[in-house]
C-alpha cells in the first residue's frame, strides 16, 4: 500500500513508542508521582501490540505487514505550584480511532504538549507543540468528505506576556506549522506551511484606553492536480500595522478611533497596500434609545476584498488596484418599545473611486425585531427590515433582511428551525444586487433509556447573484436512531458553485461576482454515509460503515473528477483494562488524473492494548 512516511517518520515513530514504553512501565502505580520536593506529576495510558497488513488491486500499490507496539500515554504535572511552571506531554503510536459517520480506522503516531509559566503574574508564557502522522486520512473539498489518504502536520508556537501595572501591557507570539497530504495511490502531495509573529499592546492614559500592534504573516502551499486538474503553487507574506483608542463620552456614550496598514508580497511577483481610518460614536440617553455615528476612509478598496480569502490572499489573480478609495459615512438609532419590541434604522452613505470612475450612493432603511414566549409557541422570534438605495442615477431598488427561528418543544419532542435572508449585502465598488439565504432545523426525542432519535438538516443558497453562472449553494442532512444495544446513522453532503483556491490551499466559497477575481475554480462536491453499530453483553461492540464520494473542480476549460468508495467493519472488546481492536478497511478511488482503472486497497488491523494508571 502506497503511504507517504518517509524514514524519517518512521524512525520518529518507534523513538516514540519506545518512549511510551519506558514510561508506562517503569513506574510503579499509585496517586501521584513527587520528584524531589516541588515536581508533582500524574500519569496514565494505553499500552498494546498490533498488527496491520494491506494488499491493492495493482503493483503500484505492493502489499504490506507490519506489527509492533501501540499505545498512548497522558502525563501532566507542575513544578513546585501549578501558576509557576505546569506541563503536559500526550504521546501516540499507531493509535486507532474510529471516523464517527464512515467507522472507518485511523491510525496515527505522532506526540503534542505544552508548557506554561508564570501563570496569573506579570509575565505569563506559555510553549506549544505538537507533531501528527496519521493514515486512512479523509481529504475534504469545500468541506465535503472526500479523498482517503495519508497526512502529517507539526505546530510549534510560543507566547509570553508583560504585563506590569501602569506600564503598557505587552503580549508577544510566534505559530509555525506544516502540513502535508497524499491521496492513496497518487504521486504528489498537497503542502501547506505557515510561520507567523506579532506584537500587541495595551495602556490606559487619561481616560483614554490605548491598542497598537503589528503581525506578521508567512504562508506557502502547493496543490497537486488532483485538486485543480494542474499543480497550483503559491505563497506571500503580509504586514498590518493597527492602532486604535477608545474614550467615554456623556450621555453613557463612547468614542473610538482606529488606523490600520496593511501590505502583502507574493511570490508570484503580486503586491498590493492598503491604509484605513475609521471613527465611531454612541450614545445612550434613555435606555429605551440608542444613537450611533460612524466615518471610515480606505486609500485601496478593492484590498478590503482580501479578508474573504484569509491571510496572505488568494490563488487566483486578484483585482487589487491602488487607484481606488472609498469613503463611509453611517448612522443609526434604536428605540426599544416594548421589553420584546425594538425599532431599528440606519442611514448608509458611501463615496467610491475605482478605475478613475466614481460611484456614490446612499442606504436607509428600518427593521423591527420582537422576541416572543408563550405556552402556546415555547420560543418564537423574528426580525424584518427594508433597505433602500439611492444614487444621483436614482432609486436603485428595495433590498431586504429578515430572519426567523423557533425551538420548541412538543410533548417529548424537542425540535427547532430557522431561516435567515439577506439582500445587498455586497458593498464592494458600489451597491450590487445580491442576496443568501440559509435554513435548517432539528428535531431530537428521548423515548425511553435506551430509546434515543435526532434528524438535522442544513442548506445555504445564493439568491441573486452579480454574474450569471457565479454563486453557492449548499445541504448536509443527518440522522441516528439507537435502540437497545442497536445504532444506525446516514448522512448526506452537498457543496457546489465557484469558489477560490486561497493561499492555503483550500477551497473557499466564492463572492458573489467577479469584481474580486477574474479567475474563480467551479467545484461540485457530494458524499453519502450509513454506519451500524451493535452491542453484546456491554462489552463487545460491532460497527459496519459505508461512505460514497464524488467531487470535481474545473478551471476554465480543464477540470477533473474523482469518485470513490469506502467499506469498513471493525469491533472492540473490553474486558476491564484490556481492550482488543480490530478493523478491515476496503477502500475504491478513481481519480481523474491518474491513468488506468480505480485503486482498489484492502487494509486490517488487530490489536490488544491495556490502560495502566501509572500515577
Amino acid at each position: 500500500m502506497y503511504r507517504s512516511s518517509s524514514v524519517r517518520e518512521k524512525k520518529s515513530g518507534r523513538i516514540i513508542g519506545a518512549a511510551m514504553l519506558l514510561l508506562l512501565l517503569a513506574t510503579p502505580a499509585m496517586a501521584q508521582l513527587q520528584v524531589g520536593d516541588n515536581t508533582v506529576m500524574t500519569m496514565n495510558g494505553n499500552l498494546g501490540y498490533g498488527y496491520s497488513g494491506s494488499f491493492a488491486n495493482t503493483a503500484l500499490l505492493p502489499s504490506s505487514h507490519s506489527q509492533g507496539f501501540q499505545g498512548d500515554a497522558n502525563l501532566d504535572g507542575h513544578y513546585f505550584h501549578p501558576n509557576f511552571i505546569s506541563f503536559n506531554f500526550r504521546p501516540y503510536f499507531q493509535r486507532m480511532q474510529a471516523n464517527s459517520e464512515s467507522q472507518i480506522l485511523t491510525s496515527s503516531t505522532g506526540f503534542g504538549g505544552g508548557l506554561s509559566f508564570f501563570g496569573g503574574s506579570m509575565f505569563p508564557g506559555s510553549i506549544n507543540f505538537s507533531k501528527d502522522f496519521s493514515a486512512n486520512s479523509e481529504f475534504s473539498i469545500a468541506g465535503v468528505p472526500g479523498l482517503e489518504g495519508d497526512s502529517s502536520g507539526r505546530t510549534f508556537g510560543v507566547t509570553w506576556g508583560v504585563l506590569v501595572p501602569n506600564y503598557p501591557q505587552l503580549r508577544l507570539y510566534y505559530d509555525s506549522g506544516k502540513n502535508s497530504g497524499s491521496v492513496t495511490g497518487v504521486e504528489g502531495k498537497s503542502e501547506t506551511s505557515s510561520r507567523n509573529y506579532g506584537l500587541s499592546s495595551g495602556y490606559k492614559l487619561k481616560g483614554w484606553s490605548l491598542q497598537g500592534g503589528i503581525d506578521r504573516h508567512n504562508n506557502h502551499f502547493v496543490t497537486p492536480g488532483y485538486l485543480t486538474a494542474e499543480p497550483f503553487e503559491n505563497g506571500g507574506s503580509s504586514t498590518t500595522y493597527t492602532a486604535s483608542g477608545q474614550h467615554n463620552l456623556p450621555l453613557n456614550g463612547s468614542f473610538g478611533t482606529g488606523w490600520a496598514h496593511s501590505s502583502y508580497e507574493g511570490e508570484d511577483g503580486h503586491t498590493w497596500d492598503s491604509t484605513a481610518y475609521n471613527g465611531s460614536a454612541t450614545i445612550n440617553p434613555r435606555y429605551w434609545l440608542s444613537l450611533g455615528q460612524t466615518v471610515s476612509y480606505t486609500t485601496n478598496l478593492s484590498a478590503s476584498g482580501q479578508p474573504l480569502f484569509g491571510t496572505g490572499g488568494s490563488a487566483q489573480t486578484v483585482l487589487f488596484s491602488t487607484d481606488t478609495s472609498s469613503l463611509y459615512l453611517g448612522s443609526t438609532a434604536s428605540v426599544r418599545v416594548f421589553r420584546r419590541l425594538a425599532l431599528n434604522g440606519h442611514f448608509n452613505h458611501r463615496r467610491q473611486w475605482f478605475a478613475g470612475h466614481e460611484f456614490e450612493n446612499s442606504q436607509y432603511g428600518g427593521s423591527v425585531t420582537y422576541n416572543y414566549t408563550s405556552p402556546l409557541f415555547g420560543f418564537l422570534y423574528f426580525g424584518l427590515g427594508v433597505i433602500d438605495t439611492l444614487s444621483k442615477e436614482g432609486n436603485q431598488g428595495l433590498g431586504l433582511v429578515a430572519n426567523l427561528g423557533m425551538n420548541r418543544k412538543i410533548g417529548e419532542w424537542e425540535s427547532s428551525a430557522d431561516f435567515n435572508y439577506q439582500q445587498n449585502v455586497q458593498t464592494l465598488i458600489n451597491v450590487q444586487a445580491s442576496s443568501n439565504y440559509s435554513f435548517g432545523g432539528s428535531i431530537r426525542r428521548r423515548f425511553n433509556q435506551d430509546t434515543f432519535f435526532a434528524t438535522s438538516f442544513r442548506g445555504s443558497r445564493s439568491g441573486l447573484v452579480i454574474q450569471e453562472g457565479n454563486g453557492n449553494r449548499a445541504e448536509s442532512f443527518g440522522t441516528s436512531f439507537a435502540w437497545r444495544r442497536y445504532a444506525v446513522g446516514a448522512s448526506y453532503s452537498q457543496s457546489s458553485g465557484t469558489a477560490v483556491l486561497t493561499s492555503g490551499g483550500a477551497l473557499t466559497a466564492a463572492p458573489d461576482g467577479a469584481l474580486i477575481a477574474n479567475d474563480f475554480l467551479y467545484f461540485d462536491a457530494r458524499s453519502y454515509s450509513v454506519n451500524f453499530s451493535t452491542r453484546f453483553r456491554r462489552n463487545l461492540l460491532l460497527a459496519v460503515g459505508y461512505v460514497s464520494i464524488d467531487n470535481g473542480t474545473a478551471r476554465g476549460q480543464t477540470g477533473v473528477r474523482n469518485i470513490g468508495e469506502r467499506y469498513s467493519a471493525r469491533f472492540e472488546y473490553r474486558l476491564r483494562k484490556f481492550a482488543f481492536i480490530g478493523g478491515f478497511n476496503r477502500s475504491y478511488q478513481d481519480i481523474g488524473t491518474v491513468a488506468g482503472p480505480g485503486r482498489v486497497v484492502n487494509s486490517y488491523r488487530l490489536s490488544i492494548t491495556r490502560w495502566f494508571n501509572i500515577f
